[in-house]
């Protein structure tokens, strides 16, 4: 190995090991030579840094609260970690996942229609989401779910790749639960799926994402599974507890 290689390996021996709970010292690194710059911005070496830290640091957390505006959501740093502006004023903080937290207004029923925008603190980079259908006069209820669509990434480093929008709403009066799926790639929402169950509704809270699915927590004893591939709908209802151990029925 030649002394440059070695002198190489040793900067990146060292780099490895500055804190991920402070992206800044990256940065500095960065700013010290154009070689170094080089090997902090390539993908061995985020790739080995993601490996040898294991877990992604958790750098903050974005919290509602109430005040002149119905909502509004606050991101609050857990480290040296801090964003450009982190109060976020009329924006409700739905969903966050993958490194990217989804936005919506504070009441489509106020407001007259449901913007929705997928935010990413590491980068401050924010992507609108067209509407969703129904129009939001139509629904009262929903939860949404954001989601990385890249094939086969570890979800350690996210940042400006393709994401998915899930939308869940209800028409109470209908007693119609309806889902659509938005892909960044496409820039559009696929087809809509409904489902008429008429004590099942979707509810503002957070989501769940286990394999190829994605379940939104309902009303009173009921959660509602999306199937991502196959955009089918189920509403699973969960039962009294028989010989001690409890049971879930799925209606779709």
């Amino acid at each position: 190995m030649s002394a440059s290689s070695l002198m190489e390996d040793l900067v990146e021996q060292i780099l490895v090991r500055l804190p991920p709970e402070d992206p800044a010292c990256l940065v500095r690194a960065s700013l010290v030579c154009k070689p170094w710059r080089r090997l902090v911005a390539g993908p061995a070496f985020r790739r080995r840094y993601r490996e040898f830290h294991r877990r992604p640091h958790l750098l903050g957390v974005l919290q509602i609260l109430q005040g002149d505006e119905p909502y509004y959501s606050r991101f609050v740093p857990t480290s040296v970690f801090r964003v450009v502006d982190p109060v976020l004023p009329c924006w409700l903080v739905v969903d966050c996942r993958h490194g990217q937290a989804l936005f919506a207004t504070t009441n489509p029923r106020i407001e007259g229609t449901l913007d929705l925008v997928v935010w990413e603190p590491m980068t401050d980079d924010q992507r609108r989401v067209p509407q969703p259908s129904p129009e939001p006069e139509d629904y009262v209820d929903y939860a949404a779910a954001v989601l990385c669509a890249a094939e086969g990434c570890d979800h350690c480093g996210c940042e400006g790749g393709p994401f998915r929008v899930a939308f869940v709403s209800t028409d109470k009066g209908k007693g119609v639960t309806s889902a659509r799926l938005y892909s960044s790639e496409t820039g559009a929402w696929n087809d809509i799926t409904s489902l008429h169950h008429p004590e099942a509704s979707a509810h503002f809270a957070a989501s769940v994402h286990v394999g190829d699915a994605l379940y939104f927590r309902g009303i009173e004893n009921y959660t509602i599974e999306y199937q991502l591939t196959t955009a089918r709908l189920y509403v699973l209802e969960a039962l009294a507890k028989c010989n001690g151990r409890p049971g879930v029925r799925r209606c779709g």
